[in-house]
């Protein structure tokens, strides 16, 4: 490389965020560096080729650019073109990081300056290195046997995916949500409710027929081992069998009402499959026992739809944060509002008195700045705080997967991560409809390519002969990537797992560990590089 020298090149975005920046002023900033050699500004690179760089063949490239280039494969074609190799180019989505996240920063430019700065002075250092790919073993375990577990196996199995459901076996305190056990309304609008037992019996036959999909008995689980293409599962009849990919599918489960006579929703929905009448005033109080996710909220508004078609109750929804971020359900609202169901948006100052399960809730609206004041209403409902049920939890923490405490007050619930965690190979498939399906597909498909999975780039390099063996590395990182090799008593790494992320390196009291084309040096001259 021409004293690895690197070419800036930057996509101006027109397409997006109409060429706000100031060029001339960023290209004479980078121009002062000691690594970047040229500073290019293409126009909608998407659409621009890349013959405009055979001009700096011998070059690195560093690429400002945004993700509809990755999928394009504007990127793979420019490394081609130019015969790079991975080491030799890199590229960062200017929009994501930028415009997106400061849409309204004046001076872009600085940002700029210091997101190629910094980035280029990293493939400055960098050495050329030849990518590697591992293919994950073939097959998917899905924990867990309630109706998210089995739509979620009946959608792999529809994808020709082999799929082995492990049942949890236990009785479920609550049955997920609403919108999983309304059938279609009838004539007059109402819609019937089936059961969470008849529910599921309907959904396990389904799965049943599929002849890829394989069911495990709740007892045989032992313990499980993560390897390079995926985990090693024992069960106690001392079978292994390895599995490339694991979804687990825990229903909602929902905390009990800490108020006497007040219910949740659990026990609403009880009562509505008992057929009791839901007559009188009805009142949902939201955000009071735990913050409402959207999922619930839907749930809040379909029960209350339910009982004012059912009954002509009269029927009033309070809550402060509550949000329609979730499909269905905004229109879900409006219908609730046409129908004459009464919201109140309240503020801190609520109170609720409980004598003896005889209510009496006051508070002030936050649009009219009104009091309001609901005094003995025939049922409350407050929707109880998400939780994970005894064997989800347990399998989850054998897994070691992280849970969001500190992000959400229901600490115990994985059902509201995104699909991916902290365990690479681990997916989350949550109770909240045909989306989430979707979501758990792509992902899936993305790990069972036929590419493989590539190995990071910053993966760590063990030194044997200063490794002490002292499981520092093993015990810090978040992706239990690192392992050991109890014969020759020295660390190693999971090269799939592994996420370039360096808490092993720097963790390592003996200094064993290093990162490819990430060194001490080369971080401490990007920073210096930013001034």
């Amino acid at each position: 490389m021409n004293d690895k020298k690197i070419v800036a090149v930057l996509c101006d975005h027109g397409c997006r965020n109409g060429s706000k920046i100031k060029y001339d002023e960023l290209k004479t900033n980078l121009k002062k560096s000691e690594v970047i050699e040229d500073f290019l500004l293409v126009n909608k690179a998407c659409d621009s080729g890349v013959e405009f760089l055979d001009a700096y063949k011998g070059r690195k490239i560093l690429f400002g650019g945004c993700s509809l280039l990755e999928e394009r494969g504007i990127y793979s074609k420019i490394k081609e073109r130019l015969g790079l190799k991975n080491g030799e180019f890199r590229s960062f989505d200017v929009k994501a990081d930028l415009y997106d996240l400061y849409p309204d920063k004046v001076n872009l430019e600085e940002l700029l300056v210091c997101k190629i700065l910094s980035m280029g002075t990293l493939l400055y250092h960098a050495e050329p290195y030849e990518e590697e790919r591992i293919k994950p073993a073939e097959g998917i375990l899905v924990y867990g046997d309630g109706i998210t577990a089995l739509r979620t196996a009946r959608a792999l199995a529809e994808e020709d995916i082999s799929v082995e459901v492990l049942e949890t076996g236990e009785q479920f305190l609550s049955p997920g949500l609403f919108s999983q056990h309304f059938g279609r309304p009838d004539q007059r609008g109402l819609s019937s409710v089936v059961s969470a037992d008849e529910r599921r019996k309907s959904e396990r036959n389904r799965v049943a027929g599929f002849k890829n999909v394989r069911f495990l008995p709740s007892d045989a689980f032992l313990s499980f081992e993560t390897v390079e293409d995926g985990f090693v599962f024992t069960f106690k009849s001392g079978e292994k069998r390895k599995f490339g990919t694991v979804v687990i599918a825990p229903e909602r489960e929902e905390e009990q009402s800490r108020e006497t006579g007040a219910l949740n929703l659990t026990d609403l929905y009880g009562k509505i499959v008992c057929g009791e009448p839901l007559k009188g005033e009805v009142v949902f109080l939201l955000d009071y026992a735990a913050d409402t996710s959207p999922e619930v909220f839907k749930d809040v508004l379909l029960a209350g739809k339910y009982i004012k078609r059912r009954f002509a109750s009269e029927v009033r929804i309070l809550m402060k944060n509550a949000k329609v971020s979730v499909s269905g359900a905004q229109e879900l609202y409006d219908e609730c509002r046409e129908q004459g169901i009464i919201f109140f948006k309240y503020l801190e100052d609520l109170t609720l008195k409980n004598n003896y399960g005889d209510f009496e809730i006051e508070g002030t609206d936050l649009y009219t700045g009104d009091k309001f004041l609901i005094k003995e209403p025939d049922i409350l409902v407050i929707p109880g705080r998400s939780i994970l049920s005894p064997r989800s939890k347990n399998f989850a923490e054998a897994l070691e997967l992280l849970t969001i405490s500190d992000r959400y007050p229901q600490p115990d619930s994985l059902w509201r991560l995104p699909n991916e965690t902290n365990r690479p190979g681990v997916f989350v498939a949550y109770p909240t409809g045909d989306n989430s399906i979707a979501s758990l597909l792509f992902s899936v498909r993305a790990r069972l390519s036929t590419a493989g999975i590539a190995v990071n780039e910053h993966i760590p390099v063990v030194d044997e002969d200063k490794c002490v063996y002292c499981l520092t590395c093993v015990r810090v990182c978040p992706f239990k990537a690192m392992t050991t090799d109890s014969e020759s008593r020295v660390a190693k790494v999971l090269r799939t797992v592994c996420q370039g992320c360096g808490s092993c390196a720097a963790e390592c009291p003996a200094e064993a560990i290093q990162l490819r084309n990430l060194t001490g040096e080369s971080l401490y001259q990007g920073i210096r590089a930013l001034g």
